[in-house]
């Protein structure tokens, strides 16, 4: 999955969004629909996650 807005951080918290203290720590409401929107396209793609 790309990552153009580098909201993906490896090895601080539990998931990929870092240390999430409030709905504030959240990226916009855009960019996470455009996040989701690609995992759908890549889910109904039969694409697969990579396993870290």
């Amino acid at each position: 999955m790309e990552d153009p807005d580098k909201i993906f951080i490896q090895g601080e918290a539990m998931g990929n969004l870092g240390k999430l203290q409030s709905i504030d720590d959240l990226p916009s409401e855009d960019i996470l629909r455009r996040y989701i929107q690609e995992a759908m396209i890549l889910i109904e793609n039969g694409e697969k996650c990579e396993k870290h």
